[in-house]
């Protein structure tokens, strides 16, 4: 069975039974979002039973259906371009990874570009580049699949290539490549001069008076630190708790330890693998980032005497 099977469906139930049989794991959606009532984290380490997706559908849940990326369906990863510029550059960047299957999104202007990966790489994200968004979605992510319907435009998902999946050893390459586009765009809002100046000088404070002898792996502690307590925070608490981590991090952030991008893409992967919205969830990284950033570590180790 190809997942063309599923992707050919003309309802959400049916394609939603075609993908589970083709080896992925499924969701149901309302709009892009997990429908109400339905958590989506277990559907990561288990697939959705038959029956499971009959009630899904009993209770209206099926609106739309998603795929989940990562290990549970074959270590699957997905190449989300939201507009017509983003999916040019990646195509010129990469034109050998275009002969994959894809899936035009039902705004008219993305494209999603499926593949299976022997090692799986990190969710990876490059925003605000050539007027649209770029983003490799990995573990703790999924997509809207065909026939979903975009809640803006009432346009279906649909297949742009109906060609097998292409099958690869890694990406990393690309991981790379997304990683340098966000560099790119940070030194442009942040004058190299001025961002090397700062770092040096906040570094060298924080390096004098002896708190961080190692930077580099003081950052990579913070940062797996902050990430688990996020992941084990109870719903409820889980948008206060990302401010917050966003806010320790950034702090790092402004002392030159840790780069911006890094730890937006962390902690973004990390409130998607708990069911946070994507959107909601950026908002909240950027605005504790922004007042981390503006308050570094050494100087409230400085306010204190330390």
């Amino acid at each position: 069975m190809s997942i063309l099977t599923g992707a050919q469906c003309a309802t959400t139930k049916a394609a939603a039974v075609g993908y589970k049989f083709d080896g992925f794991s499924v969701i149901p959606l309302w709009g892009k979002r997990p429908a109400n009532g339905v958590r989506w984290q277990p559907f990561q380490y288990r697939r959705a039973s038959l029956p499971e997706i009959h009630r899904w559908d009993k209770i209206r849940a099926l609106q739309n259906v998603g795929i989940v990326c990562g290990e549970i369906s074959g270590n699957l990863v997905v190449m989300d371009c939201d507009s017509l510029e983003a999916s040019a550059l990646f195509e010129q960047a990469f034109p050998a990874l275009t002969e994959t299957f894809t899936v035009a999104t039902g705004s008219g202007k993305g494209y999603h570009y499926y593949f299976y990966v022997e090692f799986l790489p990190r969710t990876t994200r490059a925003l605000n580049i050539a007027g649209g968004n770029l983003e490799l979605r990995s573990e703790g992510c999924y997509v809207v699949a065909p026939p979903s319907v975009h809640p803006d435009t009432g346009k279906h998902y649909s297949i742009a290539r109906p060609i097998p999946i292409l099958k690869l050893a890694a990406l990393s390459h690309v991981v790379t490549w997304l990683t340098e586009l966000m560099k790119a765009k940070q030194q442009q809002q942040n004058p190299p001069q001025e961002q090397h100046a700062t770092k040096r000088k906040e570094g060298r404070t924080m390096l004098e008076k002896g708190r961080i002898r190692n930077p580099a792996a003081y950052g990579r502690a913070a940062l797996d630190k902050e990430t688990d307590i996020l992941r084990r925070t109870p719903e409820g608490g889980r948008n206060i708790q990302l401010n917050s981590s966003a806010y320790n991090l950034g702090q790092l952030v402004g002392d030159g330890i840790l780069g911006r991008g890094q730890v937006e893409d962390a902690l973004q992967a990390a409130a998607v693998s708990i069911g946070q919205d994507e959107g909601e969830s950026r908002r909240t990284i950027k605005s504790g980032l922004d007042r981390g950033i503006a308050a570094t570590r050494s100087a409230q180790w400085s306010k204190r005497g330390q």
